[in-house]
């Protein structure tokens, strides 16, 4: 038995993507195609997928297994007809009507094709979730009641919006396999994702001015500033702001980690100085010219926000006073809170709603084509400055 990858360019849909099949050639010569339900933007051949591929590993890792399984299965059945090796080999890979539908191993894959370490993570454990729930679950076995079973068995261990996140993870794969043409199932036409509604993070202007003005202890004082930068960019994200090689012609431009999507904000006095003060030399901040991985410097870093404020000490187990209690200024304070700051203060200066998600990087229904005619950064640029020159007249 010989097994080949064939791409079939004839098939290209309509998102440019091509199907790829495993060209089986039996002993007794007869050839067919077995679909490994997979598909790439560019024709390849052998056992990986082209790197320009988005997902490519998780792609290459599995056409190998399945390489493995077909060969596998030759191995101990050898001299089986052709016709016999059409109809078994498809159980052999996991496929049903040659299409590899099982929704954990197709969750992994679509894991494979996100940019983000973060994002791809929450979708392997949402298949982990799947696995563990119904390890032979497929596109055509999830239906409504099979939402609601596995909604219960997340809500004994996560809260309402936690059960939300793997739901509409799940939702995400089920759209991109009715892209592919893997099926034609949909079972959330009849089920609602619930959720509830989180309390808004903001903090006043005068709470944000007196945490702007607060004298910190020496090491705070990175974690406070970055706070501050943030929020004069517009509460950019973490990630955005660390990641950032440096300014475009004075501009904070970027593409945003989460999205992909291109931004053009303002850098202002107020921030320029933050920016020259923590100045980096591979990136435009130097938090990552010493780390490998910016989650780790924002763990530090939220973990500072909820420290800054007034300090007991106390005695420790021993009874000698060296303990420290902090009191925060805030509770809960995350690098967050300067989004949802922002976007509260921009409410409270009356920006409208539609320059606050230009601000934010977010789409309204009514932000028309007729509004975004206009000249979007100048909209922006105005906006980020009232804002600034509202909060610099705040006292702290």
């Amino acid at each position: 038995m010989k097994v080949t990858v064939f791409v079939n360019e004839k098939k290209r849909n309509s998102q440019g993507m091509m199907p790829v099949s495993l060209r089986i050639t039996a002993d007794d010569g007869v050839r067919f195609l077995l679909s490994t339900g997979m598909s790439t933007p560019k024709k390849f051949s052998g056992m990986e997928f082209p790197r320009s591929d988005s997902g490519w590993k998780v792609k290459s890792m599995m056409l190998s297994r399945m390489y493995n399984d077909i060969m596998g299965f030759g191995f101990s059945h050898k001299g089986m007809p052709g016709r016999r090796l059409k109809e078994e080999l498809p159980s052999v890979i996991g496929t049903r009507n040659g299409k590899r539908n099982l929704l954990c191993e197709r969750m992994r894959e679509f894991a494979g094709t996100k940019r983000a370490a973060s994002t791809r993570s929450i979708y392997l454990l949402t298949a982990d979730k799947v696995e563990s729930f119904d390890a032979s679950a497929t596109f055509e076995s999830v239906d409504v009641r099979w939402l609601r079973e596995f909604e219960d068995m997340c809500r004994k261990t996560m809260s309402v919006n936690g059960t939300a996140i793997q739901l509409r993870n799940i939702r995400a794969v089920f759209n991109w396999a009715i892209n592919n043409e893997w099926t034609e199932k949909y079972p959330f036409r009849r089920f609602k994702v619930r959720q509830e509604i989180v309390a808004i993070r903001n903090i006043s202007v005068e709470t944000l001015a007196r945490f702007r003005d607060w004298n910190v202890d020496p090491w705070q004082e990175i974690y406070r500033d970055l706070f501050m930068l943030s929020f004069y960019l517009c509460g950019v994200n973490a990630a955005d702001l660390l990641l950032c090689r440096g300014l475009t012609n004075g501009r904070f431009v970027y593409h945003r980690k989460k999205t992909g999507r291109l931004y053009d904000l303002p850098v202002y006095d107020e921030a320029l100085h933050i920016i020259n003060k923590w100045r980096g030399k591979e990136y435009l901040l130097c938090p990552m010219d010493s780390y490998g991985n910016y989650l780790n410097f924002l763990h530090h870093w939220n973990d500072a926000l909820k420290k800054i404020g007034t300090q007991e000490i106390v005695p420790d187990k021993t009874g000698r006073r060296r303990k420290i209690i902090y009191h925060p200024l805030v509770d809960g304070m995350t690098t967050y809170t300067a989004r949802y700051t922002f976007a509260s203060v921009c409410a409270e200066l009356d920006i409208p709603r539609e320059t606050i998600a230009l601000c934010l990087g977010h789409s309204w229904s009514d932000v028309t084509a007729r509004y975004l005619a206009y000249d979007k950064r100048k909209k922006v640029d105005e906006a980020v400055r009232r804002v600034i020159d509202y909060v610099n007249g705040v006292k702290g």
